[in-house]
Parts: structure tokens; C-alpha cells; sequence
């Protein structure tokens, strides 16, 4: 499959910049809450058993659906 733009290698690397954004988001508004009165996130988040996992899973799956958006609309034009 060749294309114009090396599409793969994009992807990875968008994927790549969306977890290191993605792990200081939620650290960032984890704390926000834990610092307006809420620290029940906070704990929740690190009682976890793998809490970068979930994260992990949760941008993955994010990704996934907006990648498989993104080609199909590509390939309608």
C-alpha cells in the first residue's frame, strides 16, 4: 500500500505524543481535583492495581476509534 504520506508512520507517532499528553493530563486534572476538594479521584486513580494500564487502554481505545474514523472519511473523498 503505498501511499503519498507514510500513513503508518504517523499514526505511530501521533499515538506515541498522545500517551506522554495524555499521562500529564490526567495526572494534571487528577490534581486540580485532589486540590479543589476532591481528593476521592485521586485515590481512586492510585488504588488502582496498574493505574498507567487503564490510561493506557483508555487512549488506545480513544485512538483506535478516531484513526478508524479518520480513514474511513479519507476514503470516501
Amino acid at each position: 500500500m503505498a501511499t503519498k504520506r507514510n500513513e503508518i508512520v504517523s499514526l505511530v507517532v501521533s499515538f506515541i505524543a498522545l500517551q506522554i499528553i495524555a499521562k500529564g493530563v490526567v495526572l494534571l486534572s487528577l490534581w486540580l481535583f485532589r486540590f479543589f476538594g476532591m481528593p476521592q479521584l485521586w485515590e481512586w486513580y492510585r488504588s488502582l492495581e496498574h493505574p498507567g494500564r487503564t490510561r493506557f487502554f483508555i487512549v488506545l481505545l480513544v485512538w483506535m476509534i478516531g484513526n478508524i474514523v479518520w480513514i474511513l472519511r479519507r476514503r470516501k473523498v
